[in-house]
């Protein structure tokens, strides 16, 4: 019995019979072998890598940080120091510019080739940047201006219309200043904070609230009570027409308001930098200023 294929023997650890014996004959060799447990060396490399991990993202992270604050700080640098030199230049234009008017008109410098100068300076400084952008490569640059002034002239045309405003202006302050003194002249030109206010909710479809719009009416209040005293003085230039100086720093003053604005929603309506649209304004500037020379000044020159 012990023999029969119905019954299992002690060698047959797997099978209950020699026929199943046959069919799972490496059952045995089949099962899993266990599982040994994690070392406790593995155990530690694996959180000494998580802890390494969490530090680089950390430091990442710190490193970031640093990064927007030191370009935070940059930012808030230059633009007050931007509005410190501007306030200089503003306060101080007017005043210098009155005491190089002073003399006998002989010997006075030609406003209109000042003018010029100023826009060719500029011209020559926004290329320079232009340049600097463009990492010193001039044919990337020639690249750049050929699309903006000529792939985008319709554009660049219509930057003729601040460009003759401005060349307008700059003029008209010289004969303010030759007309009034320095102090009426700067007052009076502030006027162009109000045409700014009204072009920009004309052309920009913005608003202002009561209390801006009462500190615009305040500030024509100080303009008059200014003006009326200038007239009172003696600091005018002699020999000059007072009203001839008003009437031109108020034009001066409403076109560099539309100026701005119409400048201010080119600016926005594209991506094109500062230094490429006062070239597009030069390029307009620059012929209307020779032909002003050449009308005006034009005997002078030659002399």
């Amino acid at each position: 019995a012990s023999h029969h294929p119905r019954f299992p023997t002690r060698a047959q650890p797997c099978g209950t019979t020699q026929t199943e014996l046959w069919h799972n004959r490496d059952c045995c060799h089949a099962l899993p072998e266990p599982a040994e447990p994690p070392a406790a060396g593995a155990s530690m490399q694996k959180d000494a890598a998580g802890a390494e991990r969490a530090s680089l993202v950390s430091a990442s992270e710190t490193s970031s940080e640093q990064a927007v604050s030191k370009s935070t700080k940059t930012a808030l640098l230059l633009k007050w120091g931007s509005l410190a030199v501007l306030m200089v230049q503003n306060s101080s234009a007017f005043v210098v510019t009155r005491y190089t008017r002073q003399g006998k008109p002989n010997e006075l410098y030609l406003t209109s080739v000042v003018v010029l100068m100023v826009e060719l300076i500029k011209m020559a400084i926004c290329l320079l940047l232009l340049l600097r952008d463009a990492r010193g490569s001039v044919r990337e640059l020639c690249a750049e201006l050929q699309h903006h002034l000529w792939v985008e002239r319709r554009t660049t045309l219509l930057l003729g219309v601040p460009a003759l405003c401005y060349a307008m202006q700059n003029n008209l302050v010289f004969v303010a200043i030759s007309n009034l003194s320095a102090a009426a002249a700067q007052v009076l030109y502030q006027l162009k904070t109000i045409s700014t206010a009204f072009f920009t909710v004309l052309l920009l479809r913005r608003s202002f609230r009561a209390a801006q719009w009462v500190s615009f009416l305040l500030l024509m209040a100080g303009v008059a009570l200014v003006q009326s005293e200038d007239g009172k003085s003696s600091s005018a230039p002699t020999g000059a027409a007072p009203w001839l100086g008003v009437s031109a720093a108020l034009a001066a003053a409403s076109i560099s308001g539309f100026a701005g604005v119409f400048l201010e929603k080119m600016f926005t309506s594209g991506g094109t930098s500062l230094w490429m649209r006062n070239v597009q304004l030069g390029l307009f500037a620059i012929p209307l200023q020779c032909i002003a020379i050449a009308q005006v000044d034009g005997q002078r020159v030659m002399r």
